[in-house]
């Protein structure tokens, strides 16, 4: 990419590919199984258990949506 590109796209690398820092962690866990090759597997791994352990994240909670009472 030229540096043009470059700083049109902040988010992605000089080839092209997406930048792993600036994701969060549900973007990071789709990339991830999209991902074939296991070393950037596990580079994206260790990003995760990165943000995992910063103070201050809490993992997502699914909302439970209760049936009307009639």
């Amino acid at each position: 990419m030229s540096n043009k590109l470059i700083r049109k796209k902040p988010g992605y690398t000089r080839s092209g590919e997406v930048r792993i820092v600036s994701l969060s962690v549900k973007q990071l866990t789709e990339l991830k199984e999209k991902t074939q090759a296991n070393k950037k597997q596990a580079k994206i791994q260790r990003r995760i258990d990165l943000l995992r352990r910063r103070p201050g994240y809490t993992e997502p909670v699914a909302e439970v949506k209760e049936a009307p009472v009639a």
